[in-house]
């Protein structure tokens, strides 16, 4: 009877250890996943300032080559 008793508390502590390393897997996986999602909007973002920043560049050296002209 001993026996089995510390052989159910030995299961029961290799459950929760593994319940355990278990969590912290999926922690460390959400993390990562994350991470690489806010790269990707950093990089989207990125993308979308250049594209604004060259959108401005661009009227801003048509009105300047309009007044040119004039």
């Amino acid at each position: 009877m001993v026996h089995s008793i510390y052989t159910a508390n030995r299961v029961s502590s290799s459950s929760t250890h593994f319940i355990h390393d278990l969590g912290f897997l999926q922690l460390h996986s959400f993390c990562l996943s994350f991470i690489i999602a806010s790269l990707r909007i950093s990089n989207r973002h990125q993308q979308v300032i250049f594209l604004i920043f060259k959108c401005r560049l661009h009227q801003d050296l048509k009105k300047r080559g309009g007044r040119r002209r004039r």
